[in-house]
């Protein structure tokens, strides 16, 4: 199979959609891991764009299934490992809601071929490999931060702001990863569950913690108004997941929750807090 390099997006896609070497492969990440001139504008596959959105279809619906052992294998520190460049890609909201949208489309099918065992080895292989791609994409303790970067990076109309926040809120606040996580690890096979490993966004106590984590180091770092209303707005939403306790973070520190009326600071209460079993 021949090695291709990609010169514009389009050409990346249409390397991504037939079954491309790894080299081919590599060369398509590495092109899209960073902004490109498209046109009169820059392209970045993790702005929302229509060909963003084809591509990172088929980074979730066909190459990660299909290149996943592989990407685990390359898996050196260097940010340029084939794992690593694919994560990059995916980590924007575009990339964690076609992720999550495929796992509920695989749960769906698990559901109506709860008979077919055949069916349900290869759903529970796929199901497994999107969990361990999930997991991957948002671990760490300022992710939140660099996908709420991405994601509000010039927008500064107050106007087109807004709906990135509450898409925001939505995947990291209202427990929709926990619950379509946990319902997904449920129809893992024995094998593909030891294969898998744990799935700690399935655990609402390990998914809380992870949340509180990246919601105090954000709130510790220097940032907008923006960025500290949408932190604050989070945290709120944490408490509410079944486990405050773990919500609250490590270590003490003082966090500013404030009160925001038509983009103006109204009230300000310091909360100190720190772990709490």
């Amino acid at each position: 199979m021949a090695t291709r390099k990609p010169k514009t997006p389009e050409d990346a896609l249409e390397i991504l959609r037939h079954e491309p070497s790894y080299q081919s492969l590599m060369f398509a990440l590495r092109y899209l891991d960073r902004d490109q001139p498209h046109g009169p504008v820059t392209f970045n596959i993790r702005k929302p764009s229509p060909l963003g959105a084809q591509l990172i279809q088929v980074l979730v619906l066909e190459i990660t299934p299909n290149y996943w052992t592989l990407l685990k294998e390359d898996t050196d520190e260097q940010k340029t490992s084939g794992l690593s460049l694919l994560l990059s890609c995916l980590r924007c909201p575009g990339g964690i809601n076609a992720i999550l949208a495929r796992l509920r489309a695989h749960i769906q099918d698990a559901r109506s071929h709860n008979s077919e065992k055949e069916v349900r080895r290869d759903l529970s292989m796929n199901i497994g490999i999107l969990l361990d791609l999930l997991r991957h994409v948002l671990e760490g303790g300022n992710r939140i931060l660099g996908i709420w970067g991405i994601a509000t990076s010039g927008l500064d109309n107050p106007g087109r702001l807004r709906p990135v926040v509450q898409e925001l809120l939505t995947i990291f606040g209202s427990g929709k990863v926990i619950s379509l996580a946990a319902e997904a690890e449920g129809l893992l096979d024995t094998t593909t569950k030891q294969t898998t490993g744990s799935i700690w966004i399935a655990e609402a106590v390990q998914y809380t913690t992870w949340l509180g984590d990246n919601i105090v180091k954000a709130q510790s770092a220097a940032g907008t108004p923006e960025q500290s209303k949408f932190f604050s707005s989070l945290f709120g939403k944490a408490l509410h997941l079944g486990h405050p306790g773990k919500a609250l973070g490590t270590g003490v520190i003082a966090i500013e929750l404030t009160d925001y009326r038509n983009s103006h600071p109204t009230s300000v209460v310091g909360l100190a807090f720190g772990r709490r079993c």
